[in-house]
């Protein structure tokens, strides 16, 4: 029976359609199964039938290099190690933000740049790479290494640091010799800096020395001990004595000296870092001392503290801005410099004693007040008339110049307390301190206050001045009156501020402007206030001790009234005025021996008038003719 003609387009379309279907499978399939490896890339460098992730290909730049990304792909792994033939066991695990704080990193610098022979991947020309070929047991990875050993693979991976530091590599350094020589562990770049985590050679000082000490344990364990270290652990470095990269001397030899360099720091780095650490590096040890041509000796040790407190510090000068004569190291131009030369004892604490070339200890303080002047004009014209600068210029030598009064290391701000200040004065002072100090001033300056004047006020900071001085005299009442007619400070210590005034009755009382008219130059013989109080012992008038307390006050007129008799002193001689309400005997006697004086003045005047008169009429009678009776 013949089959209908839809049937037979209808089974034909059904398979078809079955076909189509299966065709349809069997592409998903395959998909599916190709899409974990992706497609098989022929991109340069790489090797024809490579096969690679999607995101590899991506790291690679557009002329096709290896980047980093290909690399750190597998080696970020922290289980990546390799073995080398002897079976030593090596981590392959780089840490990509390590790297990238390096200085290769920061710089830019590929992971080729050093690996120059891995121009594939993975570093072999093989058609296919399956995860089982590292990883064994879904854990580890293990990985051959063409290498004997692992120093081997180091000084192999050591030859590319010479591709950029030429210049180290032809240094001739003491490493190099013993590498020279044979010995196997002799240090390498990567001994010393890394691998891949290279820092900066400006690293902390802490880290120089404990890379060291991995293969001189015995030495810096004697570094650790000694004042080099004690004196200043954080500047103090192998690296000061023993120059890296360069050649240095066997034992007992002259090492070479470093020569201070400054380098640019932050903000927040002391100014020590930058240069003074290679004088404090000698200058730190506590029993450095210097000796000049006499014997006399000066301490020359200056400590980092000193320094970053001072006034110099803080303002970020260097040593050699005071000193700058001192450009050699140390202070001459000498290659190399052996221990011996200052260390002339075994002994840890000895004494190290320099030779200077001044005659005395004070020359060299002479000198040296010199590199005042290029910042401190100023002050220098202020103190060349005054008694300091009068004395140094009249042979005293010991006269009083900068560093006797500000220090030299550690100089302080001018405004110091009124006490420091005054105990500074008392090093060559000490006689006038003495009595200062117990006086009502220096007692109330010893307790605190800083009302109360210093030496400084009175006698004045680089223009000093003093009673040998014409116009002392005069201007120490004007000082006087600078504080004791402020009626508020004397208000705190219940001290009248009235004293100066011109109706004051008292016969050495003066108007302030009558020792201004006379002016400075002109010496009044009028009594001022130390004549009576005294000069730095002055106390309060009820203290038994002072000048002016009853028992003591004949003495203290006898002074100028050499003459004066017992009662003499009874009379009112200080600073009072009279009242009406109770007029005293004397004020009584001063007033009727003014009226008296008027009166007398005024009698004098009418006899004389009237003797005129009389003159006058007897001379008229005189010159009349004479009449007959």
């Amino acid at each position: 029976m013949p089959v209908p003609k839809y049937l037979i387009n209808k089974k034909f379309l059904i398979s078809f359609l079955a076909v189509l279907f299966l065709a349809g499978l069997a592409c998903f399939a395959v998909s599916a199964i190709a899409s974990p490896l992706s497609a098989v890339l022929a991109s340069p460098g790489l090797g024809d039938g490579w096969v690679v992730k999607p995101a590899l290909a991506a790291a690679h730049d557009q002329s096709g290099a290896l980047t980093n990304a290909n690399c750190i792909m597998c080696h970020q792994d922290k289980d990546l190690n390799g073995y080398t033939r002897d079976s030593l066991q090596v981590s392959l695990t780089v840490n990509e933000q390590a790297f990238n704080q390096s200085v290769h990193g920061q710089a830019g610098v590929l992971c080729v740049g050093c690996h120059t022979t891995f121009t594939t991947y993975p570093h072999s020309d093989v058609e296919q790479v399956t995860c089982e070929q590292c990883h064994v047991d879904n854990a580890n990875i293990v990985v051959s290494l063409p290498h004997d050993n692992g120093r081997e693979m180091e000084a192999h991976f050591n030859e590319t640091c010479r591709n950029c530091h030429e210049d180290i590599y032809s240094a001739n350094s003491i490493h190099s010799e013993v590498a020279a020589s044979g010995q196997v562990n002799a240090p390498l770049c990567t001994d010393c800096h890394g691998s891949h985590e290279v820092q900066n050679p400006a690293v902390p000082p802490e880290r120089i020395n404990t890379t060291c000490s991995r293969c001189h344990t015995a030495v810096y364990a004697d570094f650790q001990a000694n004042q080099h270290n004690s004196a200043d652990p954080l500047t103090q470095t192998c690296a000061d004595c023993h120059i890296p990269h360069e050649g240095q001397a066997a034992a007992g030899e002259p090492t070479p000296a470093p020569e201070p360099t400054p380098v640019p720091v932050s903000g927040d780095q002391s100014y020590l870092s930058q240069w003074n650490s290679s004088c404090t590096m000698c200058h730190a040890y506590s029993n450095f001392v210097g000796k000049a041509e006499d014997a006399s000796t000066v301490s020359l040790t200056v400590t980092e503290q000193q320094l970053s407190q001072s006034v110099h510090g803080k303002a970020g000068l260097g040593c050699a801005a005071c000193h700058p004569s001192l450009t050699g190291y140390p202070h001459s131009d000498v290659e190399q410099v052996a221990c011996s030369t200052c260390h002339a004892s075994a002994e840890p604490n000895a004494e190290i004693v320099a030779n200077l070339p001044y005659a005395t200890t004070r020359n060299l303080s002479i000198e040296l007040n010199e590199a005042c002047r290029t910042c401190h004009e100023d002050e220098f014209k202020a103190s060349a008339d005054s008694m300091h600068a009068q004395s140094f210029d009249d042979g005293n030598l010991q006269a009083p110049l900068c560093v006797d009064c500000h220090g030299s290391h550690s100089i302080q701000p001018a405004q110091g307390s009124p006490a420091s200040i005054s105990q500074t004065c008392a090093k060559c002072h000490t006689a006038a301190y003495t009595s200062y100090e117990s006086s009502v001033h220096g007692a109330a300056v010893a307790a605190g206050s800083l009302d109360s004047p210093s030496c400084a006020d009175c006698h004045g900071v680089h223009s000093v001045s003093g009673p040998s001085e014409a116009g002392f005299r005069n201007a120490s009442v004007a000082i006087c009156t600078r504080c004791h007619t402020d009626p508020e400070m004397m208000s705190k210590y219940g001290v009248a501020s009235d004293l100066f005034k011109p109706d004051m009755d008292s016969f050495h009382g003066l108007p302030l402007s009558l020792f201004n008219q006379q002016g400075l130059d002109n010496t009044v013989s009028n009594p001022v206030c130390y004549d009576c109080h005294g000069v730095h012992t002055i106390r309060k008038t009820d203290d038994p001790l002072s000048t002016v307390f009853p028992a003591n006050l004949l003495g203290t007129c006898q002074k100028c009234h050499a003459d004066a008799g017992s009662r003499f002193a009874n009379v009112e001689l200080g600073h009072t005025r009279s009242t009406g309400a109770g007029l005293s005997l004397q004020s009584g006697i001063e007033r009727i021996y003014a009226l008296l004086i008027f009166v007398v003045i005024a009698l004098l005047v009418i006899y004389i008038l009237l003797d005129a008169r009389k003159r006058r009429v007897e001379k008229k009678q005189l010159s009349q003719p004479a009449t007959g009776d």
